[in-house]
């Protein structure tokens, strides 16, 4: 069965975030299953994901997080791509951490990993430490 990381929650977490007095209830729980197995590696032919792709997910690796080790490839790039977008909606990095961090059920320091990751790889426009061409 494969363990998805739930990009889709994150994104609308992440929605609910910025939107503020709705009606409607947000999701009460999410719990996601991590393997048995720590440094799990990617059950996949790198051959499916772009240069791009493979060079954020090397970023990543580069940390050897097992929580993120853990995660299949396809939802960390997907869960890179949700972040960028955030950011292009103006959200703060403390509040997608905060929001991925509530429904998302990676940690803080995950979390943060992967934002770094995507804004290196997938947004440059939101680097802010001066250093982005």
């Amino acid at each position: 069965m494969k363990k998805i990381l739930g990009a889709a929650l994150l994104a609308s977490a992440l929605l609910l975030t910025g939107c503020g007095g709705s009606d409607e209830p947000g999701p009460t729980k999410t719990v996601f299953v991590q393997p048995d197995q720590q440094n799990v590696e990617p059950e996949t032919d790198s051959n499916e994901f772009s240069t791009v792709e493979q060079e954020f997910l090397y970023d990543i690796s580069l940390f050897n997080t097992p929580e993120l080790a853990a995660q299949p490839p396809a939802d960390l790039i997907s869960l890179g791509r949700i972040i960028c977008a955030a950011f292009d909606e103006g959200k703060s990095l403390e509040s997608i951490v905060a929001a991925g961090s509530q429904v998302g059920g990676l940690s803080e320091q995950s979390l943060l990993t992967v934002s770094a990751a995507s804004v290196v790889n997938f947004c440059p426009e939101h680097d802010s430490s001066g250093t982005s061409s």
